[in-house]
């Protein structure tokens, strides 16, 4: 579950809840991750946290539990004259420690590349902690597009499972997204 994010600098707020609909939509899917839609999170979260305040990081995962995630991002954007900052804190579910945390930094006029390098990010820390999903070796990957990261990780589950002729579609389509990373 992407939590809301806590937001400071002007003209930040769109991404308060933005950033939620981001990542989700970019990280599900990815290396056999289901996330839990905006559509899911928010209401809950609005009942939880009045109006667009923050909350503290208990009620954020409590919020997180209610939709029935395994992991929660906690995250924050800040924006500094042209430059913005997006970290996100990956929490475990089952036992609320953190997993580690994942940033990513760029011209704010580039917020959809900052957070699929966001993403990229956090998939990182979940895959690098996790035992029980598909063990892939991100630091082998070399590719900054997100869409070809995604199609490389579904090719990779796939691959896995014995679905070849899926598995193979992936990655050609990982390929036409980023044609290096072959």
């Amino acid at each position: 579950a992407v939590l809301p994010f806590t937001v400071r600098g002007q003209e930040m707020e769109v991404w308060r809840e933005g950033l939620v609909d981001l990542l989700s939509t970019g990280l599900d899917g990815a290396a056999g991750l289901r996330a839990i839609d905006s559509r899911t999170v928010l209401p809950r979260w609005g009942e939880a946290v009045p109006d667009t305040a923050n909350s503290d990081l208990a009620t954020g995962l409590a919020v997180a539990r209610q939709t029935g995630a395994r992991y929660a991002l906690v995250g924050s954007a800040v924006a500094t004259g042209a430059d913005l900052r997006l970290v996100a804190d990956v929490y475990r579910l089952e036992d609320g420690r953190s997993m580690g945390q994942a940033r990513a930094e760029g011209s704010a006029d580039s917020v959809l590349a900052i957070a699929d390098q966001l993403a990229v990010a956090v998939l990182k820390v979940i895959l690098q902690k996790e035992t029980d999903l598909p063990r892939i070796d991100l630091a082998r990957v070399t590719t900054a597009s997100f869409p070809a990261l995604k199609a490389y990780l579904d090719g990779e589950v796939l691959f896995r499972g014995g679905g070849f002729d899926a598995a193979t579609e992936r990655y050609e389509r990982a390929v036409a997204a980023h044609s290096t990373l072959a």
